[in-house]
């Protein structure tokens, strides 16, 4: 467990990360928001989906790193995973700053899907940091469900296509919501769910109990159950994602008969 000298660095290198993130979104809205976009919402839409992105991929990619080299230790709950700690640390400072501009620009968002990003935010810090980061716990598991985040360019890229790029009615629309599919498949229903056969599974088998029993305290013993609620959401997430898919392929199949 992170000693409280330990922890005040750490929220201080949280703090800087949130800083470089607010420069990324200042970057991103000032030089990179095409002149298409007129309306003020939503220039500060297409900074965040760009501003997304760029964490998706630092973080995806990082996480399909760290499993290529065979960093991840499954059977080992203990394992550290040093230079992960650091990308974590990066996540939550992002995780803070999107949570701070949610509330201060204004957007396209509606409140259900605000109220929605607030809750994956509020699961991931509390899974994320407190596991890998302050109780030194859980770091492969953390690795492989960070490989949700390889979905987040197509979902933020739908949004671009939409506005920017010719609207839902384009082969790329179609083509872009067909990778959406298939990477929520892989990488949220999948590893996620692979997650919780290791928390629920394996992770028992080894120790005899479950994060709770392992780590001790209240708030560990909330792990599991956040877990499993954090699921249940990336499944609710991939149900819209079949429902919007198979709507749009059926649209494209009428088109074809009227024509």
């Amino acid at each position: 467990m992170m000693n409280i000298t330990e922890f005040e660095q750490s929220l201080v290198r949280v703090f800087f990360w949130s800083l470089f993130n607010y420069l990324i979104f200042l970057t991103i809205r000032r030089y990179y928001v095409p002149d298409i976009l007129k309306d003020n919402k939503d220039k500060n839409y297409y900074s965040l989906t760009l501003f997304n992105i760029f964490h998706a991929l630092v973080m995806g990619f990082k996480s399909l790193e760290l499993i290529y080299l065979n960093q991840i230790t499954v059977y080992d709950f203990h394992n550290r995973i040093i230079i992960w700690e650091s990308f974590v640390e990066y996540s939550v400072g992002y995780l803070l700053y999107d949570t701070y501009l949610m509330f201060i620009i204004d957007t396209s968002r509606s409140n259900k899907e605000v109220f929605i990003n607030l809750l994956h935010h509020l699961f991931v810090v509390i899974v994320a940091y407190y596991l890998v980061c302050l109780s030194y716990y859980g770091s492969s598991m953390n690795v492989i469900s960070y490989l949700s985040e390889l979905t987040v360019p197509f979902t933020n890229l739908r949004w671009i296509l939409k506005k920017v790029y010719g609207g839902t009615d384009t082969k790329l629309y179609l083509v872009n919501g067909i990778f959406i599919f298939i990477t929520f498949l892989l990488f949220r229903v999948m590893s996620l769910g692979y997650c919780i056969y290791m928390v629920f599974i394996i992770q028992p088998n080894i120790s005899g109990g479950c994060t709770g029993y392992n780590l001790g305290g209240y708030l560990g013993y909330l792990m599991d159950p956040i877990g499993v609620c954090f699921y249940i959401l990336n499944l609710y997430w991939f149900s819209k994602v079949c429902e919007g898919l198979k709507s749009k392929i059926s649209f494209k199949k009428k088109s074809y008969k009227i024509k």
